[in-house]
């Protein structure tokens, strides 16, 4: 099957952008069977390393080891996706699963969280204490 990829745009009305497309691009078609998804981009680099900073920021000062700080998170923010072997051991919390508009609302919700139950601010890229975070825990 021959594949007419294209992108629909943030702030776009997803509906008349495939309508769009269709129109532009149907009459290139030959007839038969065709099929439209959705594939949205998975979590960036960016956001996997923010996310990586936090825990160690929150390791640091809370005294919880690292992997049990992510498996905390993935099974309160992301429960859905996390794995288990065999016995019930926590194998993977399925972050690189997420796209990016989920893994930002899951970081959106540790951030939150992390300021109710321990007071502590987890940078973002836009704050000021972003630079000296990013430069000792990322």
């Amino acid at each position: 099957m021959k594949s007419y990829p294209f992108t629909v745009k943030e702030d776009a009305d997803p509906a008349e952008s495939i309508l769009q497309f269709i129109r532009r691009e149907i009459p290139k078609l030959s007839p038969g069977l065709w099929e439209c998804r959705l594939q949205k981009p998975k979590r960036n680099n960016d956001q996997n390393a923010l996310f990586w900073g936090w825990i160690k920021l929150l390791s640091h000062e809370t005294g919880n080891d690292q992997q049990t700080l992510y498996q905390y998170y993935c099974e309160r923010f992301n429960p859905s996706k996390c794995t288990y072997r065999h016995g019930g051991a926590f194998a993977s919390g399925g972050t690189s699963e997420l796209n990016t508009k989920d893994f930002a609302t899951f970081l959106t919700e540790i951030k939150a969280d992390v300021a109710a139950e321990f007071g502590i601010n987890l940078p973002t890229r836009e704050e000021e204490a972003f630079k000296e975070f990013y430069e000792q825990y990322c």
